[in-house]
């Protein structure tokens, strides 16, 4: 079920952030409608990051890996720098609104990760 939430969200930074970035939609990143669906959504990044860093895994020879650096080595970095929240660091740094919604970009690694994931498991399931 996780696995398909993420999608909703992977499917909503793969629109929204090229809609940001050509367009602009808001003047700030603190207006209240980017908080209501940027920050959001920024946030159940970042869970997911913590939720796949916890979770076990059975490797090829069907045993349970519980490994906490096993895990982490088996996790793609995309997960962790789409869960850095740059863009809103910069934003209270002063950096400007172009550059923050430039540096939202690092969230679409985790999005097509994500629906990579989706595909590949889909793939899986009719085989």
């Amino acid at each position: 079920m996780w696995h398909k939430f993420m999608l909703v969200v992977a499917v909503y930074y793969i629109v929204m952030i090229p809609v940001r970035i050509a367009f602009q939609p808001w003047e700030s990143m603190v207006d209240a409608r980017a908080l209501a669906t940027d920050l959001s959504f920024d946030i159940l990044t970042i869970l997911n990051f913590f939720i796949r860093a916890n979770t076990f895994y059975t490797n090829s020879k069907a045993v349970i890996v519980t490994s906490r650096a096993k895990i982490l080595r088996r996790l793609n970095i995309s997960h962790f720098l789409a869960a850095l929240p740059i863009d809103w660091a910069a934003h209270f740094c002063g950096a400007s609104m172009n550059i923050c919604v430039w540096l939202r970009v690092l969230k679409l690694y985790m999005a097509f990760r994500v629906i990579h994931n989706v595909r590949s498991r889909s793939r899986g399931s009719k085989s």
